[in-house]
């Protein structure tokens, strides 16, 4: 315990299979579409998760959720969304 971890933590894998088994399935109830939608983005997040620590998805944590996963912190941010034209009205 010295080294700041707890030895009965159940693993990150274990987490993200609960969260979509227990909590989305079973408790709330979500549509199967929702469900998958989550299941897409979780897949997206565990590449970006790949690409800024170089750890594979199993070897994950939720210690590695610090600022190299953050995208202000880590110099990336999303793109502005497009200026959106405002629909001209016909003359009457």
């Amino acid at each position: 315990m010295s080294d700041g971890k707890v030895s009965n933590a159940p693993s990150f894998p274990a987490l993200v299979q609960k969260f979509f088994t227990e909590y989305l399935v079973s408790q709330r109830a979500m549509s199967p579409y929702t469900v998958a939608a989550y299941r897409d983005a979780m897949v997206l997040f565990l590449h970006f998760a790949h690409q800024r620590l170089g750890k594979a998805p199993t070897a994950l944590s939720l210690l590695h959720r610090g600022k190299e996963c953050r995208g202000r912190s880590a110099g990336w941010q999303l793109p502005a969304p497009p200026a959106r034209a405002k629909p001209s009205l016909p003359d009457c």
